[in-house]
Order: C-alpha cells, then sequence, then structure tokens
C-alpha cells in the first residue's frame, strides 16, 4: 500500500515558537521544489527522472564528488550556519496488537548568535485505529556544531541524533487519551536523492536558494508506550534535510510523498504566496 504525507507551511510555528521564545531574529518559511520522481530500476521511466536510485539489501553511501555534487556526505549530515534548516521524518508504524499508527517528527534550527543555536521540534501521531490525534512541540537552545557530520538534539527527553549509519528518534506527544512516548530507529536502505541533480535548489532572487537531500527510504522499528503499555512498532520510514539562505519570510508550501509498491518514490510539492500565486 503506498503511503502519504502532508505538510503546510512552518512560518507561523517558527516565528512564535522560537523567535519570540528564545529572542532571535526571524526566519523565513522554506520553500520546497518541483516534483521529483525517483523510478524503481524495474520500472522504465516515462519522464526524465531525477537521479535514480538502486535498491540495495543494506545500507550503503556512495557521495558524489565534490566537484560535481553541492552536497557531500557524512559531512552534510550535521547542521549549517544558515537562516534556517530542518531534518524532517515521516512515517507509517504498525505494532504487534495490529495497530496503525502515522507520524512525523522535525527538528527546525534557526541562525544562531553568541547566546547558543534555537531550534524548534515538533512531532504529531495519528492512531489510524482510534482516530486519535496527538501533537507536542519542545524547544532547545543549543551550542552551535559546525563541524559536526550528525544531526544532535536532546533536549526535555526529546532526541534527534544520527547520520548515514541510521537515526534515533524520542518524543512525547498528548493527546484526548494521555500521553503517548515513541522511541525510534531508522535505517536508510537507499543512497540518498539530491534534489535539483546535485543538492542545491535555486528558487530565484524573489525566494532564494537550499541544500536539499531526501532519504526516501527508510526501516523504522522501536516501541510505542501510551495507558495500553509498551508495543513494539516498525514500518517505513522517509527523511528530508534542507538548508540554505531563503530570502522570503511570506512563502507557504505543500508537499507530499508517497513509496510505491513496486519501488518507485515520488514527492510532489507547490509553492505558493498568501496571496495565493
Amino acid at each position: 500500500m503506498p503511503l502519504s504525507f502532508t505538510r503546510p507551511t512552518i512560518l507561523p510555528m517558527i516565528a512564535v515558537a522560537i523567535l519570540f521564545a528564545i529572542g532571535c531574529s526571524s526566519g523565513p518559511a522554506p520553500p520546497v521544489p518541483a516534483s521529483k520522481l525517483v523510478p524503481s530500476p524495474d520500472v522504465p521511466p516515462t519522464q526524465t527522472p531525477a537521479p535514480t536510485l538502486t535498491p540495495e539489501p543494506s545500507p550503503v553511501e556512495s557521495p558524489l564528488p565534490s566537484s560535481t555534487a553541492a552536497v557531500v556526505f557524512p559531512e552534510d549530515e550535521g547542521s549549517h550556519d544558515t537562516p534556517v534548516e530542518w531534518w524532517y521524518f515521516n512515517g507509517m508504524l504498525r505494532d504487534e496488537a495490529g495497530g496503525e499508527y502515522s507520524y512525523h517528527f522535525v527538528t527546525f534550527q534557526l541562525e544562531g548568535n553568541s547566546g547558543g543555536t534555537p531550534h524548534l521540534l515538533q512531532a504529531t501521531l495519528g492512531d489510524h485505529r482510534s482516530g486519535v490525534h496527538y501533537d507536542a512541540e519542545t524547544l532547545a537552545l543549543a551550542p552551535a556544531q559546525p563541524e559536526a557530520a550528525r544531526v544532535d538534539i536532546a533536549t526535555g527527553g526529546w532526541i534527534m541524533r544520527g547520520g548515514p549509519d541510521g537515526y534515533d528518534m524520542r518524543f512525547q506527544l498528548n493527546g484526548a487519551d494521555g500521553q503517548v512516548d515513541l522511541e525510534l530507529s531508522a535505517v536508510s536502505q537507499r543512497e540518498p536523492v539530491l534534489h535539483g541533480g546535485n543538492g542545491l535548489v535555486d528558487m530565484g532572487p524573489e525566494a532564494g536558494s537550499t541544500y536539499y537531500y531526501s532519504r526516501t527510504r527508510l526501516t523504522v522499528s522501536g516501541w510505542i508506550e501510551d495507558t495500553g503499555g509498551r508495543r513494539e512498532v516498525s514500518g517505513p520510514g522517509w527523511m528530508d534535510h534542507q538548508w540554505g539562505d531563503i530570502a522570503r519570510r511570506d512563502i507557504g508550501w505543500d508537499w507530499s510523498s508517497i513509496q510505491m509498491d513496486d519501488g518507485s518514490d515520488l514527492m510532489v510539492a507547490v509553492i505558493w504566496h498568501p496571496d495565493g500565486r
């Protein structure tokens, strides 16, 4: 069954939750590039594709030469000194009792100063069987990590940590049925997709540009704990990492990704202005 995820603009979340709480200069809502289609090696492409992904039996890394790639690994898994940056995980989970869940977990990072680097961590969880929705967010002011080759954020029991060899996540959510805790580990089964061909997406002088790659096939496992106890969960996931010098603050976007049964991965996005353009 294909998996689908969506997200709206995050400008109010960043501007209100981080900037006023921590007192940093405000940052823009990020644009997203046009559609990227990554065909399965077994399915002939019907249009000019983005960089082809070859399924692998185990995690692999094949960095492109720096002369052709704007994004290089493992260095660019870590944080950057740019106005805005985020690591964004989406996924579907099933537990041993037949429950099914969808979730997202994201860390937004803004440009820091001598006082530290501000972060906003957000998470949501949908329980498909009960229809209950959970959400939560928390703030962090962390030391700058300009040389780190991994994301590494921890605050108040929330964790997002990892790099090419895998990612660890932990977060707590609140809903009508109380609190839910999740602890997950994710391992990429494919090489990262470099958007724009080399990882640099130029949105022009009006919006700016971003560096952007995705890990479109993650194997995720861990546990979920709620009033019914702790249960093991597992499922497929997707990760986006994007950062850059984004010029506009009033741009929003709609984004969706699908993991198809034939091995193809599809991402579609549209960027828009508040006036509807």
